[in-house]
């Protein structure tokens, strides 16, 4: 091992190198310019990939192209202007008793929906996985 001892630059030499060096205005420049470049970059992968599979989770998209999930979801939120959506259709096969059962519960519903329309909407919830915050403001 090899020692310096009095033959070595200060600690404010090599400080004030470092600066010049590596946070100067044209290297910073030089950083984001490329930075930019390079989300734009992901960004046309990810808006392609979205325009010709527009089912396509965050996971699948970062599968595809290698890019971290966080980076995806980030461009896919901010850049593109996405928002997240957890739909998908199930169909279901009803009985005639379930659909019978069904309006029912939906006439009970809409009495409820408009009793709470006199009271402005204030706390009116509903049941199955569903619920709502109704306040209109005068």
């Amino acid at each position: 091992m090899e020692t310096f001892l009095d033959d070595h630059p200060s600690y404010s030499t090599i400080t004030r190198i470092l600066r010049l060096q590596k946070f100067s205005k044209e290297s910073n420049q030089k950083i984001f310019s490329e930075k930019s470049h390079e989300k734009e970059l992901k960004s046309t992968i990810i808006s392609k990939i979205l325009k010709d599979y527009p089912h396509s989770s965050i996971r699948q998209i970062a599968m595809l192209t290698g890019i971290p999930r966080s980076t995806v979801y980030d461009i896919v939120t901010q850049s593109l202007g996405y928002e997240v959506h957890h739909l998908r259709w199930i169909s279901h096969s009803f009985n005639c008793q379930q659909k019978n059962n069904r309006v029912e519960l939906s006439k009970r519903l809409l009495k409820t929906v408009q009793k709470a329309r006199s009271n402005s909407y204030i706390c009116f919830l509903t049941g199955d996985e569903s619920w709502f915050f109704f306040a209109i403001r005068s």
